[in-house]
């Protein structure tokens, strides 16, 4: 009954910051929730992950050898990005945030590239939610306490403080690297990874990739303004060929500022291409936020 109270809660979406990590939770929107402030300092945490990796710096004029490196392995890290028309998806998702912890939420999940998100999310078989963005706007289906948040799309990004777009989004649900583009200031190479660093306008972006087929197993992101106070860690993991693509299965997201929010999710079944519907209708009942 306890956990019923806290999906309720979590359900009703009156302040900006539920909505940010419903959003997060649902979505593995992992950059939109600005309730969760670390109490270490970012330049701190970046500056020890420097440390590891500054082992060679990519120097334009004087390492050759570095720069066919970085290159091959970023040519790699774009090759391997996921193609696709459509996604299907069903998802379990375990949520341990500020206000809640809710273990196995059933996430059913369906993208239009360039076009549509849409989502049901069901707990114990019961539909809770449906949600529902594109280009334009936000529409979260509330079953339980029967109502409907009306937004623009811009409204995640006000919450979220970041300018993204919704490629931005549908890259993180698929799981294509967001955030990181050349130059690449540092990188260290072993026998089995590769870590290379990217600093961009908003983040210093850690990647790590498996040198045998250049796959994502670690991305960490911190705030280039260190008033922010904001890092996100994202591990893949259980990599399956789907249509001749690497797809991450299984991925933990951690996102700390204030506090800590902890998301893993596990791709149950994954089809692409497919012609797909999005069902999505207001009763005359429900309240409109």
């Amino acid at each position: 009954m306890a956990l019923q109270y806290k999906i309720s809660g979590l359900l009703t979406l009156k302040r900006s910051t539920t909505l940010a990590c419903w959003v997060t939770c649902i979505l593995c929107v992992t950059l939109t929730t600005p309730s969760c402030k670390s109490s270490r300092n970012i330049s701190k945490t970046v500056t020890k992950q420097d440390s590891v990796i500054t082992t060679i710096k990519v120097n334009t004029t004087t390492n050759d050898d570095s720069i066919k490196v970085v290159q091959l392995a970023y040519n790699k890290l774009l090759a391997n990005a996921i193609q696709y028309n459509t996604l299907s998806a069903k998802t379990k998702i375990d949520y341990n945030g500020p206000g809640a912890n809710i273990p196995e939420l059933n996430v059913f999940l369906r993208l239009k590239k360039d076009s549509i998100i849409w989502a049901n999310v069901e707990f114990v078989g019961i539909t809770m939610a449906r949600i529902i963005i594109t280009k334009d706007s936000i529409m979260v289906l509330n079953k339980k306490d029967k109502n409907v948040l009306l937004r623009d799309f811009d409204y995640l990004q006000d919450v979220a403080q970041i300018p993204f777009d919704f490629s931005t989004l549908q890259d993180l649900i698929v799981g294509n690297l967001v955030y990181f583009a050349q130059p690449i200031s540092t990188y260290k190479q072993n026998e089995n990874t590769t870590t290379m660093l990217s600093v961009t306008a908003l983040f210093k972006h850690l990647v790590t990739l498996n040198n045998d087929n250049y796959t994502i197993l670690h991305s960490k992101l911190d705030d280039v303004d260190a008033n922010r106070n904001r890092t996100c860690d994202l591990s893949y993991s259980d990599y399956k060929i789907i249509e001749n693509q690497q797809f991450a299965q299984k991925r933990n997201i951690v996102i700390s500022e204030k506090s800590k929010l902890t998301i893993d999710i596990d791709f149950k079944k994954v089809t692409f291409n497919e012609t797909l519907n999005y069902p999505f209708t207001i009763p005359n009942n429900y309240k409109r936020l």
